[in-house]
Protein backbone atom coordinates (compact mmCIF):
# COMPACT_ATOMS: atom_id res chain seq x y z
CA UNK A 1 0.00 0.00 0.00
CA UNK A 2 1.22 3.30 -1.07
CA UNK A 3 2.47 5.73 1.93
CA UNK A 4 1.21 9.54 1.29
CA UNK A 5 3.68 11.82 2.14
CA UNK A 6 2.80 15.17 3.87
CA UNK A 7 2.79 17.95 2.48
CA UNK A 8 5.61 20.28 3.42
CA UNK A 9 5.32 24.14 2.83
CA UNK A 10 7.91 25.05 0.38
CA UNK A 11 9.85 27.61 2.62
CA UNK A 12 9.78 25.29 5.50
CA UNK A 13 12.59 23.08 4.83
CA UNK A 14 14.96 25.93 4.23
CA UNK A 15 14.05 27.16 7.59
CA UNK A 16 14.91 23.93 9.43
CA UNK A 17 18.11 24.05 7.88
CA UNK A 18 19.05 27.71 8.71
CA UNK A 19 18.07 27.29 12.23
CA UNK A 20 20.40 23.71 12.21
CA UNK A 21 23.22 25.63 10.94
CA UNK A 22 22.64 28.78 12.95
CA UNK A 23 23.74 27.71 16.17
CA UNK A 24 26.81 25.53 14.67
CA UNK A 25 27.95 28.34 12.66
CA UNK A 26 27.85 31.08 15.83
CA UNK A 27 29.14 28.59 17.97
CA UNK A 28 32.29 28.27 15.74
CA UNK A 29 32.63 31.80 14.97
CA UNK A 30 32.88 32.33 18.97
CA UNK A 31 35.08 29.55 19.30
CA UNK A 32 37.52 30.92 16.81
CA UNK A 33 37.54 34.45 18.44
CA UNK A 34 38.63 32.77 21.68
CA UNK A 35 41.61 30.70 19.96
CA UNK A 36 42.54 33.26 18.08
CA UNK A 37 42.61 35.83 21.19
CA UNK A 38 44.22 34.06 23.33
CA UNK A 39 46.57 31.93 20.99
CA UNK A 40 49.86 34.11 22.00
CA UNK A 41 49.51 34.29 26.07
CA UNK A 42 47.75 31.18 26.40
CA UNK A 43 47.23 28.15 23.77
CA UNK A 44 51.08 29.08 22.46
CA UNK A 45 52.58 30.83 25.11
CA UNK A 46 55.41 28.75 25.66
CA UNK A 47 56.36 29.65 22.25
CA UNK A 48 55.03 33.62 21.35
CA UNK A 49 54.22 35.86 24.64
CA UNK A 50 56.37 33.50 27.19
CA UNK A 51 54.55 35.10 30.10
CA UNK A 52 54.85 32.97 33.13
CA UNK A 53 50.99 32.36 33.64
CA UNK A 54 50.77 30.83 37.11
CA UNK A 55 48.51 28.04 37.77
CA UNK A 56 44.91 29.90 38.43
CA UNK A 57 45.61 31.34 35.24
CA UNK A 58 46.10 28.28 33.45
CA UNK A 59 42.91 26.69 35.16
CA UNK A 60 40.93 29.70 33.92
CA UNK A 61 41.88 29.62 30.32
CA UNK A 62 41.19 25.68 30.31
CA UNK A 63 37.71 26.17 32.22
CA UNK A 64 37.10 28.95 29.95
CA UNK A 65 37.90 26.93 26.38
CA UNK A 66 36.50 23.99 27.43
CA UNK A 67 33.36 25.84 27.57
CA UNK A 68 33.07 27.37 23.91
CA UNK A 69 34.22 23.68 22.80
CA UNK A 70 31.20 22.35 24.92
CA UNK A 71 28.98 24.89 23.55
CA UNK A 72 30.09 24.40 19.89
CA UNK A 73 29.89 20.09 20.42
CA UNK A 74 26.22 20.64 21.84
CA UNK A 75 25.72 22.99 19.09
CA UNK A 76 26.81 20.36 16.78
CA UNK A 77 24.47 17.35 18.68
CA UNK A 78 21.73 19.10 18.36
CA UNK A 79 21.86 19.64 14.80
CA UNK A 80 22.66 16.29 13.93
CA UNK A 81 19.53 15.37 15.59
CA UNK A 82 21.85 13.66 18.71
CA UNK A 83 19.20 14.68 21.52
CA UNK A 84 20.27 11.76 23.96
CA UNK A 85 24.10 12.77 23.74
CA UNK A 86 22.98 16.67 23.72
CA UNK A 87 21.31 15.52 27.44
CA UNK A 88 23.84 13.78 28.66
CA UNK A 89 26.18 15.97 27.79
CA UNK A 90 24.45 18.75 29.62
CA UNK A 91 25.22 17.64 33.03
CA UNK A 92 29.11 18.07 31.93
CA UNK A 93 28.03 21.45 30.62
CA UNK A 94 26.55 22.56 33.89
CA UNK A 95 29.36 21.87 35.66
CA UNK A 96 31.61 23.67 33.42
CA UNK A 97 30.04 26.44 33.62
CA UNK A 98 29.99 26.62 37.20
CA UNK A 99 33.94 26.54 36.75
CA UNK A 100 33.89 29.25 34.86
CA UNK A 101 32.12 31.30 37.61
CA UNK A 102 33.95 30.63 40.35
CA UNK A 103 37.59 29.96 38.90
CA UNK A 104 36.90 33.43 36.51
CA UNK A 105 35.92 35.81 39.48
CA UNK A 106 39.21 34.16 41.55
CA UNK A 107 41.63 35.01 38.54
CA UNK A 108 39.71 38.50 38.73
CA UNK A 109 40.59 39.27 42.15
CA UNK A 110 44.20 37.85 41.89
CA UNK A 111 44.81 40.27 38.57
CA UNK A 112 45.92 43.06 40.52
CA UNK A 113 48.14 41.03 42.66
CA UNK A 114 49.50 39.22 40.19
CA UNK A 115 51.03 42.67 38.28
CA UNK A 116 52.03 43.89 41.09
CA UNK A 117 54.36 40.97 41.70
CA UNK A 118 55.80 41.01 38.26
CA UNK A 119 57.44 44.19 39.38
CA UNK A 120 55.08 46.52 36.79
CA UNK A 121 55.36 50.44 38.28
CA UNK A 122 52.05 51.42 39.95
CA UNK A 123 51.53 53.83 37.22
CA UNK A 124 51.13 51.43 34.64
CA UNK A 125 48.49 49.20 36.97
CA UNK A 126 45.31 50.16 36.13
CA UNK A 127 46.59 50.32 32.05
CA UNK A 128 47.57 46.94 31.69
CA UNK A 129 44.63 45.66 33.87
CA UNK A 130 41.99 48.21 32.04
CA UNK A 131 41.15 50.31 34.44
CA UNK A 132 41.43 50.85 38.34
CA UNK A 133 41.19 47.86 40.54
CA UNK A 134 37.88 48.53 41.48
CA UNK A 135 36.65 48.89 37.90
CA UNK A 136 38.88 45.87 36.73
CA UNK A 137 37.01 43.79 39.17
CA UNK A 138 33.24 44.71 38.65
CA UNK A 139 34.20 44.90 35.08
CA UNK A 140 35.95 41.22 34.97
CA UNK A 141 33.49 39.59 38.10
CA UNK A 142 30.54 40.87 36.34
CA UNK A 143 30.45 39.59 33.25
CA UNK A 144 31.26 35.83 34.83
CA UNK A 145 27.94 36.71 37.02
CA UNK A 146 26.15 37.74 33.95
CA UNK A 147 27.16 34.42 31.90
CA UNK A 148 26.44 32.63 34.75
CA UNK A 149 23.28 33.92 34.83
CA UNK A 150 22.46 33.28 31.67
CA UNK A 151 23.45 29.33 31.67
CA UNK A 152 21.47 29.37 34.94
CA UNK A 153 18.49 30.38 33.11
CA UNK A 154 18.74 28.79 29.91
CA UNK A 155 19.58 25.68 32.37
CA UNK A 156 15.98 26.46 34.07
CA UNK A 157 14.06 26.27 30.62
CA UNK A 158 15.92 23.23 29.01
CA UNK A 159 13.23 21.85 28.10
CA UNK A 160 11.98 24.95 25.93
CA UNK A 161 14.42 24.61 23.27
CA UNK A 162 13.94 27.71 21.72
CA UNK A 163 14.61 29.83 24.81
CA UNK A 164 17.38 27.47 25.95
CA UNK A 165 19.83 27.77 22.85
CA UNK A 166 19.25 31.54 22.63
CA UNK A 167 20.52 32.28 26.59
CA UNK A 168 22.88 29.77 26.12
CA UNK A 169 24.11 31.68 23.01
CA UNK A 170 23.87 34.73 25.31
CA UNK A 171 25.88 33.52 27.71
CA UNK A 172 28.84 32.49 25.25
CA UNK A 173 28.67 36.12 23.78
CA UNK A 174 28.79 37.22 27.42
CA UNK A 175 32.20 35.20 27.89
CA UNK A 176 33.70 35.92 24.67
CA UNK A 177 34.36 39.53 25.26
CA UNK A 178 37.74 39.20 27.14
CA UNK A 179 39.23 37.58 23.65
CA UNK A 180 38.10 40.97 21.88
CA UNK A 181 41.22 43.28 22.96
CA UNK A 182 43.99 40.12 22.75
CA UNK A 183 42.61 39.38 18.81
CA UNK A 184 43.04 42.83 17.90
CA UNK A 185 46.29 43.81 20.05
CA UNK A 186 48.17 40.64 18.08
CA UNK A 187 46.57 40.79 14.57
CA UNK A 188 47.07 44.64 14.82
CA UNK A 189 49.90 45.53 17.20
CA UNK A 190 49.85 48.69 18.56
CA UNK A 191 46.20 48.85 18.10
CA UNK A 192 44.00 49.15 20.96
CA UNK A 193 40.21 48.14 20.70
CA UNK A 194 38.14 51.28 22.00
CA UNK A 195 35.25 50.27 23.84
CA UNK A 196 33.06 51.38 20.72
CA UNK A 197 34.78 48.69 18.53
CA UNK A 198 33.88 45.93 21.08
CA UNK A 199 30.35 47.68 21.27
CA UNK A 200 30.24 47.13 17.35
CA UNK A 201 31.69 43.41 17.64
CA UNK A 202 28.94 42.97 19.92
CA UNK A 203 26.07 44.49 18.21
CA UNK A 204 27.03 42.30 15.43
CA UNK A 205 26.51 39.12 17.19
CA UNK A 206 23.84 40.00 18.91
CA UNK A 207 22.34 41.48 15.49
CA UNK A 208 22.89 38.29 13.75
CA UNK A 209 20.51 36.52 16.52
CA UNK A 210 17.68 39.33 15.46
CA UNK A 211 18.04 38.25 11.96
CA UNK A 212 17.76 34.71 12.62
CA UNK A 213 14.75 35.36 14.53
CA UNK A 214 12.94 37.35 11.75
CA UNK A 215 13.98 34.67 9.10
CA UNK A 216 13.16 31.51 11.01
CA UNK A 217 10.13 32.63 13.06
CA UNK A 218 9.36 36.42 11.64
CA UNK A 219 9.85 37.71 14.89
CA UNK A 220 11.74 38.65 17.86
CA UNK A 221 11.90 35.78 20.29
CA UNK A 222 11.09 36.68 23.91
CA UNK A 223 14.49 34.79 25.34
CA UNK A 224 16.00 37.55 22.30
CA UNK A 225 14.27 40.69 23.06
CA UNK A 226 14.88 40.29 27.15
CA UNK A 227 17.97 38.27 27.24
CA UNK A 228 19.55 40.76 24.97
CA UNK A 229 18.28 44.02 26.53
CA UNK A 230 20.28 42.41 29.66
CA UNK A 231 23.30 41.98 27.83
CA UNK A 232 23.37 45.35 26.67
CA UNK A 233 22.47 47.43 29.67
CA UNK A 234 25.24 45.29 31.61
CA UNK A 235 27.71 45.59 29.02
CA UNK A 236 26.99 49.41 29.03
CA UNK A 237 27.50 49.66 32.47
CA UNK A 238 30.48 47.10 33.11
CA UNK A 239 32.42 48.27 29.90
CA UNK A 240 31.37 51.70 28.99
CA UNK A 241 29.76 52.96 32.45
CA UNK A 242 31.73 52.39 34.53
CA UNK A 243 35.31 53.46 33.26
CA UNK A 244 33.64 56.73 32.80
CA UNK A 245 32.11 57.60 36.39
CA UNK A 246 35.92 55.72 38.08
CA UNK A 247 38.10 57.28 35.40
CA UNK A 248 41.53 59.04 37.38
CA UNK A 249 41.98 62.46 35.98
CA UNK A 250 43.05 63.17 32.69
CA UNK A 251 46.82 63.57 31.82
CA UNK A 252 47.91 67.30 31.64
Amino acid sequence: MATIAPIVPPSSEPQQAQARLFYPTFAFVLLALVVIGFTPTFFLNDYMAKRPNPPHVLLHGIVNSAWFLFFFVQSLLIASGRFRWHRTLGAIGAGVAGCVVIVGIATALMLYPRLVALGLPKEMLAQAAGGPRFVQLARDAGSFVLFGGFVASAIYWRNRSMTHKRLMLLGSVTLSGAALPRMFAWLMPGVILPPVGMWLVFLCLLGALVLHDYKVIGRLHRATRIGGAVFLVCTFVLVTLLPILFAGPPPT
